[in-house]
């Protein structure tokens, strides 16, 4: 068997639960993106609802996932990479799902047009990577189309890492009120873990794309 049939056989087994991961986090960020464009706290509530449920439904795929390892012998790439791959899916889709709860329980008086940008640019996160998984399967012969999406998620960290500490300078320099003055910072400090552990996600698999 060649290379790229084995890399296609035992990836058979494996892709398809990431490509359902993907799935879930991707409709996750999308009602995520739409949870901070709203001020009705019923709205807020259902959309914080689906991304629960897409987070259930993620947890189900991963542990379905890991199951299926105990009978898989060979792997698409190194056994370790695609454990933390997978951990690290499932640590994107439950800061999402921290991401919303906090606006849910803090109830802040206002979104702030920074909040708004970085639920955005997690979405795009989302997005990117969801392709990226898709080529997953064609990372040993296409490693450069991988490589210039990871770098792509990493550009979004960056300007992500920018608009959070111009919107604590923001806060402190104009908040007033020191409980909403928490609550800001929680909840931006939240979103802003969640654009670096898509980093993460990239930076593996640009060590998988890179050692294929």
């Amino acid at each position: 068997m060649s290379f790229f049939s084995f890399f296609k056989t035992s990836g058979d087994k494996i892709f398809p639960y990431f490509e359902k991961q993907a799935a879930s986090f991707v409709a996750a960020a999308g009602h995520l993106s739409d949870l901070v464009r709203t001020s009705e706290v019923s709205e807020r509530k259902n959309h914080y609802r689906n991304i629960k449920l897409c987070e259930t439904q993620g947890d189900a795929v991963i542990t379905t996932l890991y199951e299926e390892m105990v009978e898989i012998k060979s792997t698409p790439f190194d056994r370790a990479d695609v454990q933390a791959l997978a951990a690290m899916l499932d640590d994107f889709l439950d800061m999402i799902n921290d991401s919303a709860k906090r606006i849910i329980i803090y109830l802040p008086k206002r979104i702030d047009p920074q909040v708004i940008e970085l639920a955005d640019y997690i979405k795009e996160d989302a997005v990117v990577l969801e392709q990226l998984i898709g080529q997953l399967k064609f990372i040993a012969d296409r490693p450069m189309q991988v490589l210039q999406k990871c770098e792509r998620i990493t550009q979004i960290e960056h300007a992500s890492d920018d608009v959070f500490g111009e919107y604590m300078t923001f806060l402190f320099e104009n908040e007033k009120d020191a409980i909403e003055l928490v609550k800001y910072k929680n909840i931006v400090e939240a979103l802003e873990d969640t654009t670096d552990s898509a980093k993460d996600i990239a930076g593996l698999i640009r060590k998988i794309a890179i050692e294929k």
